[in-house]
């Protein structure tokens, strides 16, 4: 069994639990604890921690091995987000070879992928059209929150934490994953209700 209680969707951790120790019984077990970040880059794999102490309180986050300087990059999305969302996704896919996840809470799919619908490759040189985590077309895909687990894109584009944050009990573990799905680039669209400051730098991911 592989699993990271940080991760996890499940509301109630409590409960969680019950159901590992059911599943197992009596069979001997042992715990191996991952210690190692293979995937972000130690700048995203820092701002995701931030969310990490907030979700789960005196867990540790695995050590990124990887560090390139480049560091998460906040944008707000001031009074046209389709725009803006456009605009940033546009300058990834110049910036990247592979794909760029955009990551949104789960009601706000719709509405993102109408922001990004005509997206081409004449727009940036990459590949054509906007797909789901269900029918990838070209090299932007739109999820939803719930839908980011277990997948990672070159570049990520994470819209409003706190809207993520805030749509289930275990929000906070559903941002922390979201914002660690990116191996190269890392973006945070704050909208009002993330209280971004001068820097666009959203509450929740401040110091």
């Amino acid at each position: 069994m592989v699993g990271d209680p940080a991760q996890s969707s499940w509301s109630d951790p409590d409960e969680a639990a019950a159901a590992h120790d059911e599943a197992l019984g009596t069979r001997p077990w042992r715990r191996f604890q991952l210690t190692v970040n293979y995937r972000n880059l130690a700048e995203v794999a820092e701002l995701a921690a931030k969310v990490l102490a907030l979700a789960m309180p005196g867990t540790g986050p695995p050590t990124a091995v990887r560090s390139t300087g480049l560091t998460p990059r906040f944008v707000v999305l001031g009074d046209d987000p389709g725009a803006v969302l456009r605009a940033e996704v546009r300058r990834l896919l110049t910036e990247v070879d592979g794909t760029v996840g955009v990551v949104v809470a789960m009601d706000r799919r719709g509405e993102a992928r109408a922001w990004l619908a005509g997206l081409t490759g004449d727009d940036a040189d990459a590949g054509t059209g906007v797909g789901d985590a269900g029918e990838p077309r070209g090299r932007v895909v739109v999820l939803g929150s719930l839908e980011a687990k277990g997948l990672e894109y070159d570049a990520k584009v994470v819209v409003s934490p706190a809207e993520i944050a805030d749509e289930s009990p275990a929000g906070l573990r559903v941002l922390y994953v979201a914002l660690t799905r990116a191996t190269q680039r890392l973006t945070v669209l704050s909208g009002e209700r993330d209280e971004p400051d001068a820097a666009g730098v959203p509450e929740l991911l401040r110091d």
